[in-house]
């Protein structure tokens, strides 16, 4: 669970998300499935409903330096039983657009297993670059990639409201 936050992890993961999920525990096929049903759930075309995400029981991450609460620069939610996490921007903002599930993955070939997983949810993606794959989903744009190293693999899925999406 991502309840608490220590003010040098939240910088690295909001500077640099890849070596935050660096740190997660594997995440399964199914965890990633689930939290990024949840992204797409929250993306609405006018921003990331984070209720949406806490209401499904997603928890938001909590930061304190010197044992005092502070702001943080991005909403970081886990969820009991879930290695992967969901970034968003801070709750209320209006740029809030976009909707980010990290997580680690075991071994570097389950990215093509998930990507093929998305593409029988999502459908054929309308670019495939590398490790980049796009799908349009309900007025949505899904955009996972590849992250992290051969030795620590990771996922990047970001959800987006787009006009004139699929």
């Amino acid at each position: 669970m991502l309840k608490r936050f220590a003010l040098p992890a939240v910088a690295a993961a909001a500077a640099l998300a890849v070596p935050a999920s660096a740190q997660l525990k594997p995440a399964s096929e199914a965890h990633i499935a689930a939290a990024t049903a949840q992204c797409l759930a929250a993306t609405t075309a006018e921003g990331i409903d984070t209720d949406i995400i806490e209401g499904a029981g997603w928890e938001a991450a909590t930061a304190s330096k010197d044992g005092k609460a502070i702001a943080m620069p991005l909403g970081i939610y886990g969820a009991s039983g879930n290695d992967a996490m969901i970034m968003t921007g801070p709750k209320g903002e209006a740029a809030n657009k976009v909707c980010i599930v990290m997580a680690r993955m075991g071994k570097l070939k389950e990215y093509d297993a998930l990507a093929s997983a998305m593409s029988a949810r999502y459908g054929k993606p309308l670019k495939v670059e590398g490790g980049k794959r796009i799908w349009s989903a309900d007025g949505k744009i899904i955009q996972m990639d590849a992250t992290g190293s051969r030795e620590k693999p990771s996922v990047r899925i970001a959800t987006m409201a787009v006009s004139g999406a699929n």
